[in-house]
């Protein structure tokens, strides 16, 4: 009789446990599935950067020394005069690097410059757009340019108008080139035809890029 009771009681609590146990696993989620729901991320928007602007990015993310030298300009009058200045740029990549933002800073015999610019992509024209506003533009920026590879040289085409001597508007088509890119240097020049004349060479931009030492000070420097 006493055996009859001990084997009753263990198969009473043989049971309660196998239902405890039941009750446990059931309570708590699957570690697979616990796993994924830690590791769920909202989804990314961030766009990707094109291969179009990595290779400019690769070319001209930095900051630059510039020689600059001026070419007169008889066509735009008097103000027009030949010359020589120093100054500097900064270029950085922009949202998802998509973009490249610069800002220039010289000082030539006309006095004090500045401008910023930005290039950019357009995968529907298949070309690159760039816009430039500077300290000499009266309407804060100039219209935007398109660019496109013509063998190593990278060549913006743009078009504006000026006020001539005699105030009269005068149309003018500029080619702005970089050249002669090497991994620390490059060459920038513009050359343009005013009122469908020939093209002549307006201005040369000599870059050399600056060590980080260099380009630390630059940024300090007002």
């Amino acid at each position: 009789m006493r055996n009859r009771i001990a084997l009753l009681l263990m198969v009473f609590s043989l049971g309660l446990g196998a239902a405890w146990a039941q009750d446990q696993g059931a309570a708590k989620p699957e570690p697979a599935k616990a796993a994924k729901a830690k590791k769920a991320k909202p989804p990314d928007f961030t766009a990707k950067q094109s291969p179009e602007m990595a290779k400019l990015a690769k070319m001209f993310v930095g900051t630059w020394a510039a020689d600059l030298k001026f070419e007169a300009v008889p066509e735009m009058g008097p103000t027009s005069q030949a010359g020589t200045g120093k100054g500097r740029e900064v270029v950085r990549a922009g949202p998802a690097g998509n973009s490249l933002m610069s800002g220039f800073k010289a000082r030539s015999s006309s006095g004090p410059f500045s401008g910023h610019g930005v290039i950019w992509w357009d995968a529907k024209a298949g070309a690159y757009r760039s816009l430039w506003c500077d300290s000499e533009s009266p309407g804060g920026c100039d219209s935007t340019a398109t660019g496109k590879w013509e063998g190593d040289n990278l060549v913006f085409t743009a078009a504006a108008e000026f006020p001539g001597p005699d105030q009269k508007m005068m149309k003018m088509t500029m080619r702005q080139v970089y050249s002669e890119m090497k991994p620390a240097s490059f060459t920038f020049y513009i050359d343009s035809s005013i009122a469908g004349g020939p093209m002549k060479r307006m201005m040369t931009i000599q870059y050399r890029k600056q060590g980080p030492k260099a380009a630390a000070m630059a940024e300090k420097t007002p």
